[in-house]
Parts: C-alpha cells; structure tokens; sequence
C-alpha cells in the first residue's frame, strides 16, 4: 500500500533510500549509487522536497511502499508544465511492478489526465514486463555511454574543429535543421539557451569549405556534462571523433567529472569508445496517460 510522507518523516529516511537506490534493477531513473552522483545530490533532492511539502506546493508529492506494513520504498514525484508527472526518486526493495501498479492507480484517482514518464534500466526487468503487458508506448531507447574524467586529462583535438560562435551560428543551424524535426532541442531552443543559459558547449566540422557536423554538449555547473546530439550531413568520419573530443576537452576545463552519451546506432558506439566513452546501461522510456 501507499503512505503520503510528510517533511520530517521524508527527512528521517534519506539514509535508507540512498542504500536503496544501489539498485537500478529496483528503481526508475535517476540513480544516485552508480559511481558517478555524490551523495549529496540525493540529499540535496530530499531536503528540496521536504521544503516544498513544508510549504504544501502542490506539484510536489511523496509516497512511502508499505509490503506487510513496513516501508520497503519511496517515489517522489512532481508535475511539469507540459501535464506530465516526473519521478525524482522511485526505488522499491521488494516486488516493483506490484508498487507500479498501486502508484499508476494512485495517480489515475489524483491526477486524471496527466502523463506519466517512466525511465528505466532494462535490468529492472519487473517494471519492463510490466509496461509491456500494459501496452505503455516505449518512446526512447538507448545506450547509456559514459566518460570518467581524470586528473591532468589532455585531449588532441584537431585544430580544424571550429568553435561555435555568434558569427557562425547559421553553419550549426545548417546542419541541425536536418535531423531536428519535431524534437525539443531544435536549433531555435539551442540558440536561447546557449546563449541565455551559458551551459552549452557548441562545435562545428567543416568539409570542403561546407558545414559538415556538429556536437552540442551541455554542461552543468556541477560535475556533470551529457552530449545531447551529434549531427551530420556528410560522413565526416574524421570530424565526428574530433567533435567529441573537443566537446569533452571543454567540459573537462568546466570542471565535470564524467560526460553521459547516448549513441544511436552501431557506428555512434564505435565513435565514442574509440574516444574512451564505456558502456554504463541500456535506457528505456515508457510513457501513459493516467
């Protein structure tokens, strides 16, 4: 059964779900014990929560599992702007699909209409099963690649990999507006928030005088940095490794400690573990509207 968490009990139990979320076989993405988060990023996530129960903001929940009367997990969730219900935290030791199952429901009777997100390791077998056989749309799949960095790293990138300037911002464009489509990141969204936010690390490849690719990197400022996409319009096999390599050099100047990747073919896994990048997970997404 599900029991709604207050501040201070919510507070009480952070110790307890650190040592839970050691298993992403029992949880939802993100996951604190995979060597890479401190953690004090999940402390961070359970006091933020704390203060918005103290203040009753209502996009803000959290739930304990019960499994013969004793807690065996915790969700925190909250609800985004686009109507979809996020899990910041959802780890069970005991059988996950049957808290699946219970929360789904939990949301259907509070949230009506709302979309849920379920990122997943496709080791937690038992939730996979479960979003299967309820027909649930698996709207990304992936790899999950990562690069740890080192004291005293140094990367050879090739003097032609050029910067990403105002200047030449329509070459990147040029070979974004390609592949963009209808995702969230197009070049419009890139553009705002590379320049608004600062977090954006923008490279481009040139061939015979012509935009050939580009990497765009985003990097926090914490320790973390995650590639969301590498474009090209010719094969630019040369340019592709260099563009990663000068993506991780600049996040590497940033301070982060390790740089996320997901490859999306054969070739893109070939690329990036030729540059040093290893296999950390296989992700999946599974979405339904309660």
């Amino acid at each position: 059964m599900l029991r709604e968490l207050g501040k201070e009990e919510l507070l009480q139990h952070t110790e307890e779900m650190y040592e839970l979320a050691a298993r992403i076989d029992k949880g939802v993405y993100p996951n604190w014990r995979d060597g890479l988060k401190p953690k004090s990023d999940l402390v961070e996530r359970v006091e933020m929560y704390a203060d918005k129960l103290e203040e009753k903001e209502e996009a803000f929940g959290a739930l304990a599992y019960l499994e013969a009367d004793k807690i065996s997990g915790y969700i925190l969730y909250r609800l985004l702007e686009d109507n979809s219900i996020n899990f910041d935290y959802f780890y069970v030791a005991g059988d996950f699909a049957k808290a699946l199952e219970e929360v789904v429901s939990y949301m259907e009777a509070y949230f009506p209409g709302k979309k849920i997100m379920l990122g997943l390791s496709t080791m937690n077998t038992s939730a996979v099963d479960f979003c299967e056989a309820k027909g649930w749309e698996a709207i990304e799949r992936s790899k999950v690649y990562i690069f740890r960095f080192k004291p005293d790293m140094r990367f050879d990138v090739s003097d032609k990999v050029i910067p990403v300037t105002e200047e030449n911002f329509a070459d990147f464009r040029t070979v974004h507006k390609v592949i963009e489509g209808e995702m969230y990141w197009n070049s419009d969204r890139i553009y705002k928030a590379w320049k608004q936010e600062g977090y954006w690390e923008l490279f481009l490849w040139k061939e015979e005088g012509e935009p050939a690719a580009v990497v765009y990197n985003e990097v926090f400022d914490g320790d973390c940095a995650q590639i969301i996409g590498m474009d090209s319009i010719k094969p630019a096999a040369e340019g592709r490794k260099e563009l990663l390599k000068a993506a991780l050099s600049a996040a590497y100047k940033r301070g982060a400690n390790y740089n996320w990747l997901w490859p999306e073919n054969d070739a893109e896994v070939k690329e990036c573990t030729e540059v040093g990048f290893e296999h950390l997970d296989d992700y999946v997404c599974y979405t339904c509207t309660v």
